[in-house]
């Protein structure tokens, strides 16, 4: 019974004392038009980051819908780089169809979302 509580006691100090990143997106912007296939440099604020923040981060493409981000977790356009940076280059996929929806999702310490935007590629 003694482990279950201290493992429980673990759970709630991680918990409480752990500092969750969550950068906002500042680039792509709302109404952002792209080509598939383009190249771009991702942007975040790193203006409030934590002190010794450990985390590597990961873009992934999506299309926001009402009830879904539709995030593409199989396909990450970036991993394995520092949220630190601030910036990351990606490059949309070739074969991405037309939509005014695509968004990207920046993850590491947390999940944050960038405004709507363009790709203009293949047709549906």
């Amino acid at each position: 019974m003694l482990s279950k509580s201290l493992f429980l006691l673990a759970i709630i100090s991680s918990a409480v004392f752990a500092e969750v990143y969550n950068p906002p997106i500042t680039f792509p912007k709302k109404g952002d038009v792209f080509k598939a296939g383009e190249t771009i440099t991702v942007l975040w604020d790193t203006t409030d980051l934590p002190p010794n923040i450990p985390n590597k981060g990961m873009i992934l493409l999506g299309r926001l819908t009402a009830d879904s981000e539709n995030l593409d977790v199989k396909h990450p356009l970036a991993k394995g780089f520092w949220l630190t940076e601030g910036s990351y280059n990606i490059t949309f996929p070739a074969k991405a169809k037309t939509a005014h929806n695509y968004i990207l999702a920046l993850l590491g310490d947390s999940g944050n979302i960038s405004k709507t935007f363009t790709i203009c590629g293949k047709s549906k």
